[in-house]
């Protein structure tokens, strides 16, 4: 199985995580954004999204995502 993982370094409200997930099929597995309000509607619309709170230039992706690709 491919364990992709499938990140958002900007969580916008224009539901694109949302297209993301009727694209693959799966949910995004992490998502970045500084602003408090930004992620408190992420966490409504994505539950199963683990949530980053803070600059996407302070967060390393490959850490983040435990080096899959």
């Amino acid at each position: 199985m491919n364990e992709r993982a499938h990140s958002r370094q900007l969580c916008r409200r224009r539901r694109t995580s949302t297209g993301i997930e009727l694209a693959t099929g799966r949910p995004v597995d992490i998502a970045i954004n500084h602003d408090p309000d930004a992620i408190l509607m992420h966490k409504t619309n994505h539950p199963r999204t683990e949530l980053i709170q803070a600059s996407v230039w302070d967060v390393d992706p490959v850490e983040v995502c435990a080096g899959r690709p």
